[in-house]
């Protein structure tokens, strides 16, 4: 059983396609600990691949590689700022 994590998540950034666990399935469990925790998605592939592939549901948050550092920290902005 999962267990809760110190001071909680507030983030979780994580590529969509790995080799041990698919991005979907470490935020699924993150969500498991921590409900109100945001996710990030990042990957070389584009949203509508991901898509169309069942990889990822339309509309969550997805960065595509590559990406510069500024665009990476005004998209965590983005999302933790966002309403849940």
């Amino acid at each position: 059983m999962p267990t809760a994590i110190p001071g909680g998540i507030d983030l979780l950034l994580t590529d969509v396609v790995m080799p041990q666990t698919p991005g979907k399935e470490v935020a699924d469990r993150i969500r498991l600990l921590q409900p109100s925790a945001k996710m990030l998605f990042m990957s070389s592939y584009t949203a509508g691949v991901l898509a169309t592939e069942g990889v990822l549901e339309t509309g969550v948050n997805l960065i595509e590689e590559p990406f510069t550092e500024a665009f990476l920290i005004a998209k965590l902005r983005d999302v933790l700022s966002a309403a849940h």
